[in-house]
C-alpha cells in the first residue's frame, strides 16, 4: 500500500499531546521551549499541544531533539499501518547511520 498510496495520516491531536507529555517529563514550560526553537511567541507550541496544526518539520526534529525522543515516539498516526512503516523506517536509518 505505502509504495502507491503515499499520504501521510499524522494525527494532529495525539500528536500534539505527545508533545504535551514530553515538554512536561522534561520539566519544561511552552516558555522555555518557545525560546529554545527561537520562535517569536508561545502561540505556535499552544496551536502544536492543542492539535491545532503541526509544527514544520525542522522544528518538530528540533522538538524531538529537545525532548531527547524519536520522532515516531512524537508522532501520532491514524493508521497502525503508517505507524509501524515510519517506526522502521526510523530503526533502520538510525542503524545506518
Amino acid at each position: 500500500m505505502l509504495a502507491t498510496d503515499c499520504r501521510i495520516s499524522i494525527d494532529p491531536v495525539k500528536t500534539g499531546q505527545n508533545m504535551k507529555t514530553f515538554r512536561k517529563r522534561k520539566g519544561l514550560s511552552v516558555k522555555d521551549v518557545t525560546k529554545a526553537l527561537g520562535l517569536q511567541a508561545p502561540q505556535s507550541v499552544y496551536k502544536w499541544e492543542r492539535g491545532d496544526c503541526l509544527p514544520r518539520i525542522d522544528n518538530f526534529f528540533a522538538l524531538c531533539c529537545l525532548y531527547e525522543v524519536a520522532p515516531t515516539d512524537l508522532c501520532s498516526f491514524y493508521d497502525k499501518e503508517h505507524a509501524d512503516y515510519f517506526r522502521n523506517f526510523f530503526l533502520v536509518t538510525m542503524k545506518a547511520s
